[in-house]
């Protein structure tokens, strides 16, 4: 950012753009086309704005809490989490559940101010309920039939009731966030629970007196001034914290899962010769020849379930890592073309290898290009696909090309974006905004159609900004600077080059002139393949270069 540029901007006129951004973000949440908009304002805002860093510390705080609690796969809540999701009709009765929540209908839901009320379950046991606000309902996974009820009006209103007990992760939230005691912390869960202060001191072997003093310094603590207000907000806590528990045991149990005998893959780092990290996965057949894959700049180390597929049957072991400054791999200063080979050939010692295969997607061939001189001859082969040396053009209807433009501005934004974009994406909307972005070519147009696989590329691009952008702003920006090469540099690895005719966005004649300067060069177009050929068809894609 310009200090000059900030100081000419007055205070009315950053109030005013700070305006303009509140209500594009609003927009964008209603129609998700309009996120090209969104991006626009966002970089003008920090062109004026001297704290927009602060706003956008925020953003990210709120777009990383919707990330975990969004579109949840495998989680019962009830089971895992302990909430139940009902509705209730014009009458305050609870009129429709899920399935095996029967003894739920009927009763009466009387909401104090702050929309809470306590309903006794068959046992006996009280339970706290209290209003969803109309937000939470995107960041649930809530049983389909509530939501066909709120279409048809059989109910007005979602409650959710809650079996409360303070997890572990739960209490510390609650220590990390409002510095509570132990003591004040058990006091919290048993007003959860629905005891009073009486009985909540009998229970702890205290006096009441002792237990009001707990209750005023936790009122301190939070800015509070109610049970009602304390109970809601130690509620909310504990429910997301129980999805947040739920959701990283479903990952871990996810990875474990496919470690199996027709692929593996892990998540694991060495220490380069630079003392940084560097996080790589690998996948395919275990017993399989290696290839090193470096996935394209707005992706990183993690393929689709399809490609990992593929690599097996093709008899792959593929090894894929995030690039310095990348996802998992920390950043490492004045990060160039010599680092990355660096960081390669600490990889390929740290698992055995003289020599590779390698494969290079995109943008990312041109990184690898720069970096083969510096290796030694141990880079056998490099495959490109979707190949472009030079800067892409601009393109205002292409989704990347608003991403890029962000994070040659200010690369620290694109984490945020992309978590507010996960977040306000529906399965329909998503694929609208993949098909305007990768329209050139009907097998493209194919692949976008499953939504799994337009938020697979929402994926790698969230996980390649996960750094906030570091690695990807480098290697856009060399992107646009001249490269020469010195032909004897290559002289030991044969290099192919191949493209889909359909490739609207790295078409071959855009290449060719730049692909010239290397030796034992072979360009093949692949026909009836654009953009996306490597995603959708992998198996195919390593048949063909091999």
């Amino acid at each position: 950012m310009s200090d000059e540029t900030t100081i000419k901007a007055s205070k009315e006129d950053i109030a005013v753009k700070r305006l303009e951004v509140t209500n594009l973000i609003y927009d964008f949440i209603n129609d998700t086309s309009l996120m090209p908009n969104l991006i626009d304002g966002l970089a003008g805002l920090d062109e004026i704005d001297p704290n927009a860093d602060d706003i956008f510390e925020k953003l990210s705080e709120a777009s990383r809490l919707a990330d975990k609690l969004h579109d949840i796969p495998d989680i019962d809540i009830t089971r895992d989490v302990g909430l139940l999701v009902v509705g209730v009709n014009h009458h305050g009765n609870i009129a429709l559940v899920p399935p095996g929540a029967e003894d739920w209908l009927g009763k009466k839901f009387k909401p104090s101010k702050q929309g809470i009320d306590w309903l006794t379950d068959q046992n006996g046991m009280r339970c706290l309920a209290h209003y969803i606000e109309f937000g939470a309902k995107n960041h649930l996974p809530i049983h389909k039939a509530l939501i066909e009820g709120l279409k048809n009006k059989i109910v007005v209103t979602l409650i959710a009731i809650y079996r409360f007990d303070l997890s572990e992760s739960a209490m510390n939230a609650l220590k990390e966030l409002y510095h509570l005691t132990p003591a004040e912390m058990r006091l919290c869960n048993h007003l959860g629970q629905g005891l009073s202060l009486k009985d909540s001191a009998v229970q702890l072997g205290v006096g009441a007196e002792t237990n009001r003093t707990h209750l005023k310094r936790i009122f301190q603590k939070m800015g509070i001034n109610s049970q009602n207000e304390l109970v809601r907000i130690i509620t909310q806590i504990s429910a997301a914290s129980s999805i947040y528990d739920v959701t990283r045991k479903h990952n871990l149990d996810l990875v474990d899962n496919q470690k199996n005998s027709i692929q593996t893959t892990h998540t694991a780092y060495i220490r380069t010769r630079h003392g940084s990290k560097l996080c790589y996965s690998c996948y395919g057949d275990p017993d399989g020849e290696p290839l090193l894959f470096f996935h394209h700049t707005i992706g990183c180390r993690i393929l689709s379930d399809d490609m990992i597929n593929d690599a097996y049957k093709a008899g792959k072991l593929i090894y894929t890592f995030d690039r310095p400054g990348y996802g998992g791999s920390e950043p490492i200063d004045n990060y160039c073309p010599k680092i990355l080979a660096e960081c390669t050939e600490d990889f390929l010692d740290a698992h055995g290898l003289q020599q590779v295969d390698a494969l290079a997607l995109a943008i990312s061939g041109r990184s690898v290009l720069e970096a083969i001189p510096y290796m030694k001859g141990r880079m056998k082969t490099l495959d490109l696909y979707s190949f472009r040396g030079v800067s892409p053009p601009h393109d205002p209807t292409h989704i990347w090309n608003h991403f890029i433009y962000l994070l040659i501005k200010n690369a620290k934004y694109v984490g945020p974006m992309v978590r507010l974009l996960k977040s306000a994406f529906t399965n329909q909307s998503v694929v609208k905004n993949m098909q305007s972005a990768y329209g050139s070519s009907p097998p493209d147009q194919q692949y976008v159609s499953n939504p799994k696989n337009c938020f697979y590329l929402l994926n790698v691009l969230q996980l390649a900004c996960s750094q906030n952008g570091v690695g990807p702003s480098y290697e856009f920006t060399n992107l646009r600077k001249e490269f020469r090469a010195n032909r004897d540099d290559y002289s030991d690895t044969l290099i192919r080059a191949f493209f889909g005719e359909h490739d609207r966005y790295n078409p071959l004649e855009d290449a060719q002139d730049f692909l010239k300067q290397f030796p034992n060069l072979s360009v093949k177009s692949v026909p009836n393949a654009g953009q996306l050929f490597l995603f959708a068809r992998f198996k195919e894609f390593l048949s063909l270069a091999r």
